[in-house]
């Protein structure tokens, strides 16, 4: 195959692979809206630090957010 030939391809094969990992690493969007939450838009403390642990709660079988999410409580809420 000639290198123009393999650049036609290649570039015919990207906009396919990109959508496939990224449906093997998580499947769907993430949400992280809570980056852009203004706490005290939230409502009061009490308010969001139930939904906090709420969300602590969801996120069982998920190490890496579940310890992300408890990190927020404590820094919220315990503090």
């Amino acid at each position: 195959m000639k290198r123009p030939e393999l650049l036609l391809v290649l570039a015919l094969l990207i906009p396919v692979m990109v959508p496939a990992a990224e449906h093997a690493a998580g499947g769907s969007a993430k949400d992280y809206s809570y980056l852009t939450e203004d706490p005290a838009a939230a409502g009061t403390r009490s308010d969001r630090c139930a939904k906090l642990a709420r969300e602590v709660e969801a996120l069982r079988g998920k190490p890496q957010r579940r310890y992300t999410a408890e990190q927020r409580y404590e820094l919220e809420c315990t503090r």
